[in-house]
């Protein structure tokens, strides 16, 4: 039952024991932990699917790549063209697309660490301090460049009676 939440957040689990980790343990870097993959990635060398890798990315950076100053760093990950290697032994070659996200996810860190710090005063405001309440839900809602779980939004009931009903009657 975690398995989307972990593509949120691979953080999910860190120290599970302690119920008193700072944020910074328990929600991490979004930026860091794709670079993280990133690596993973590069140096499983499996014939892992670019799309499965670029949509990893989306999720995992998501809170980030909402925000409007970002959005042209998640155009740019739309766009890396990517096959996959047709043998574990290619060439180097093979693996440049990896390279491309990597650029793209350091900028995003950088950009990220910035606004963090400008939150944060240079660190001198905690982050707890930053966490605020979604008022419709009551959970949390964290700083965007923290790693985080993705809430689906609750839908509306549908009502039986008009979902049959034709127009006009």
């Amino acid at each position: 039952m975690s398995a989307e939440g972990v593509l949120y957040n691979p953080a999910l689990f860190n120290d599970l024991l302690s119920t008193s980790l700072p944020l910074e343990i328990t929600n991490p870097s979004a930026a860091s932990l794709a670079l993280e993959y990133l690596s993973i990635v590069r140096s499983q060398r499996t014939r892992t699917s670019p799309s499965a890798v670029k949509g990893h990315l989306f999720k995992i950076l998501r809170p980030a790549l909402a925000q409007l100053k970002y959005h042209d760093l998640r155009a740019q990950i739309g766009k890396v063209r990517a096959v996959a290697p047709r043998s574990l032994a290619a060439g180097e070659e093979a693996w440049t697309w990896v390279d491309e996200y990597v650029k793209i996810c350091e900028e995003v860190k950088r950009m990220l660490d910035a606004d963090a710090k400008e939150a944060t005063d240079c660190g001198r405001i905690p982050l707890s301090e930053l966490v605020t309440k979604d008022q419709a839900t009551g959970l949390d809602l964290l700083p965007y460049w923290l790693a985080q779980p993705y809430f689906r939004p609750i839908k509306e009931p549908v009502d039986k009676k008009k979902k049959g009903e034709k127009q006009g009657e």
